[in-house]
């Protein structure tokens, strides 16, 4: 009743109750030893409705008393081997996962009490990874030191796959400059699909810190696998941008062009929504190189991007047109086309206003116009699906362009269009009212930045004046250097006044003339305050500051 009761707590009273004197005198060990013999009896021989954990219990509590000095109880180890074909035996199908756990846990008890020191290492390897024990099997490969196996036990076991990647780390830390570091590696190399479904970004970074070198291997390996290797280099390149401010990762985190050229091809193939995001974030690439994969793939916004950075602002302006124009010719009644067609006609804008900064006006208006043209085209048709949104996107684009082209080109654009030519001024009266307001309030922009820098040299120049309109003193009336007065001249001396109230003889320095006190060593030396003159012998005055 008691074992039923609390298997493990019961065992443990037991313990401790052996340990009292009473238990270890002659008389008390022959009490230990039947009331073993009792436990054996009911558990074992008798114990088919005692389960694997508690049988467990059991022969743990056995081991712990065996490795005991003053023991002398007398158990067959036999019955030790059956309990671990027991706890082994159909373990991997016995039903439930906790069950599995349970069985697992009860050998991994018995292992570390000592109850199995003796048992044949290589045949209870063989039972263990058979029944699915990857937490014994580690053990045991522990035991042995063959640390490099101990990755297959985490690989197979569902529990314990997300701490594959702290075991290596740990494990290659230990092996930092041994023979047994290439065999953990070789494991690495093998296993490399199961550890990138596991986890791409802690691959990688494992890879990255530890093992860089295999990085090239890794990447020859799995080139017949494109889906492998995208998944390789998704982790490597997600935990370089995450990683990318650590200056002590400088080093790891530079990829050859190659590499990187490789990743935006498979970024192209199995995540084509990144490969802009990505083309504008990173440099690690040649332009040429990338706008031939770009080009392949039919990336236009990361083609007209790479344009862009190369100085074929017309090429990239021409390739967003035409997707803009594809947008277009869909009706427009869906949010999500007009969505993107607000998204396109803005990158556009973007790509002309970056364009002109390096254009003439000539330029400027062979870059803006098209892109007028374009969306203009559409509301020449009486059958126009959605003209207010075509109107507001045209306002927005004539507002951008009247900062780099002349407003008289762009009014007489506008006029000379069909769309408009034959209509009222009502048609019109929204654009022109749009880019007369833009154009008022860059003036008075302009006005209001002019008066502001006319203000500020004002008060500059009036601060400049008052301080040269000051009459300066010297500290003392004796030279700074030499501490003779000032008004004992050598014959041709004069002498010399700075700003900061020190006097020289002007034979005591040597030109360029500075204040050996305020101007520090090495600096370059100012002006003095005044001219050289003498000061008068009666009189002790400051001379104005010649500025």
């Amino acid at each position: 009743a008691l074992l039923h009761f609390d298997t493990r707590e019961f065992l443990n009273v037991l313990a401790l109750a052996f340990e009292e004197p009473e238990f270890t005198s002659e008389l008390g060990l022959r009490q230990v030893q039947r009331l073993v013999d009792i436990l054996l009896l009911v558990m074992v021989q008798q114990g088919e409705e005692f389960t694997p954990s508690q049988v467990g219990s059991l022969f743990t509590f056995l081991a712990r008393q065996l490795a005991k000095p003053w023991c002398s109880l007398h158990v067959e180890r036999q019955l030790f081997e059956q309990v671990v074909e027991f706890l082994t035996a159909d373990s991997g199908s016995s039903g439930t996962m906790g069950l599995h756990e349970e069985r697992q846990q009860a050998l991994l008890e018995l292992m570390r009490a000592g109850g199995l020191a003796h048992y044949n290492q290589d045949k209870l390897l063989i039972l263990a990874d058979k029944a699915a024990f990857y937490r014994v099997c580690e053990l045991l490969y522990e035991q042995r030191l063959e640390y490099d196996k101990i990755l297959h036990c985490y690989l197979k076991d569902p529990l314990r796959k997300p701490q594959v990647f702290s075991y290596l780390h740990n494990i290659l830390v230990i092996y930092a400059n041994t023979v047994d570091r290439v065999k953990v590696e070789t494991q690495i190399m093998d296993n490399i699909k199961e550890l990138l479904d596991i986890d791409a970004t802690k691959t990688g970074q494992i890879l990255l810190l530890k093992v860089a070198h295999l990085i090239p291997k890794i990447v020859e390996k799995l080139q017949t696998e494109p889906k492998a290797l995208f998944q390789f280099l998704q982790g490597l390149f997600d935990y370089r941008e995450s990683h990318s401010g650590l200056a002590q990762l400088k080093d790891e985190l530079n990829f050859e062009p190659e590499l990187v050229e490789q990743y935006i091809e498979l970024l192209c193939e199995f995540s084509p929504e990144k490969v802009y995001p990505y083309i504008t974030s990173s440099e690690n690439y040649r332009l040429d190189t990338a706008l031939e994969i770009t080009r392949k793939h039919s990336q236009i916004e990361a083609t007209a991007y790479l344009l862009e950075k190369t100085g074929d602002f017309q090429s990239a302006l021409n390739l967003m047109m035409e997707k803009l124009e594809e947008l277009l010719a869909k009706k427009l009644s869906d949010d999500i086309v007009i969505d993107e067609l607000c998204h396109v006609t803005s990158k556009c804008i973007g790509l002309c206003q970056r364009g002109s900064t390096m254009l003439d006006e000539k330029s400027r208006q062979s870059l803006w116009f098209p892109l007028l043209e374009t969306l203009m085209k559409p509301q020449r048709r009486d059958n126009c699906a959605n003209k207010p949104v075509l109107k507001e996107l045209t306002q927005q684009l004539l507002m951008a362009m009247s900062g780099y082209v002349s407003l008289p080109a762009i009014i007489q654009v506008i006029l000379m269009d069909p769309a408009y030519k034959g209509g009222k001024f009502g048609d019109i009266r929204e654009l022109m009212m749009g880019m007369l307001s833009n154009s008022c309030y860059e003036e008075t922009l302009l006005q209001a930045t002019a008066r502001l820098l006319s203000t500020d040299l004002h008060h500059r120049l009036a601060k400049l004046l008052a301080s040269t309109n000051q009459g300066i003193s010297p500290r003392n009336l004796s030279c700074a250097l030499c501490h003779k007065p000032l008004n004992v001249l050598k014959e041709d001396d004069n002498d010399i006044l700075f700003r900061c109230g020190h006097a020289y003889h002007i034979s005591c320095l040597e030109p360029p003339w500075h204040c050996i006190h305020c101007a520090p060593p090495g600096s370059t030396p100012p002006s003095p305050a005044i001219r050289p003159q003498s000061l008068p012998q009666t009189s002790h005055i400051a001379y104005k500051i010649n500025v």
